[in-house]
């Protein structure tokens, strides 16, 4: 048992619930769940939250709540991070900032790319909602800029490699393009 919880059975309480244990003398700060291996026990409680909400719900009737979807976490993460890389070994950006994001999650995809870079829903498809600005907006709004181009690169089933561009710095897209031979019509920009 740990120090700083103690068993409280045949206390006299005046509440009319008894607790089991008493956590009045433990750490501010500390919680009973941190008294097991934490990250099973709250997988456990997790699921046992998620079942009594299951059996509660009504027919088609949500239940345990939404989550961001952690694909925009991680394109805007690779991009922050790409950024203060390249900004260390190039901080005069005298040669051109390549970010080439490899993709292994099949849920993931080059339009979410895109929204995280444009803030918009899906550009690609002609969707021009305001949806992702907390990411386009947010640590990455300057620092988005200072890619000259994104490459996205997915293997598809099969084996065939799937890729999509999109330009960051509206600076040098004649000069990418024209080094690597990319057809500017078929690429995107952040605008």
């Amino acid at each position: 048992m740990n120090r700083s919880a103690k068993k409280t059975e045949g206390r006299e309480e005046l509440d009319e619930m008894k607790p089991e244990y008493d956590f009045s003398a433990g750490e501010q700060g500390k919680h009973a769940h941190l008294f097991g291996e934490v990250s099973e026990d709250e997988a456990l409680v997790g699921s046992f939250w998620r079942d009594k909400e299951m059996e509660a719900a009504k027919p088609g009737e949500l239940v345990g709540g939404l989550r961001q979807d952690p694909i925009y976490n991680r394109i805007s993460n690779a991009v922050h991070t790409a950024v203060k890389q390249l900004e260390s070994i190039n901080p005069d950006h005298d040669v051109f900032n390549i970010l080439v994001l490899v993709n292994h999650d099949k849920a993931a995809k080059y339009a979410d790319l895109v929204s995280v870079l444009t803030g918009y829903w899906d550009p690609l498809q002609g969707i021009i909602e305001k949806t992702h600005t907390q990411f386009s907006e947010g640590r990455i709004q300057a620092e988005k800029r200072k890619i000259d181009l994104y490459v996205w690169l997915k293997t598809a089933s099969g084996g065939q490699l799937q890729l999509g561009y999109f330009f960051g710095n509206n600076q040098s897209v004649d000069s990418v393009s024209h080094l690597l031979n990319i057809d500017r019509s078929k690429v995107r920009m952040i605008s």
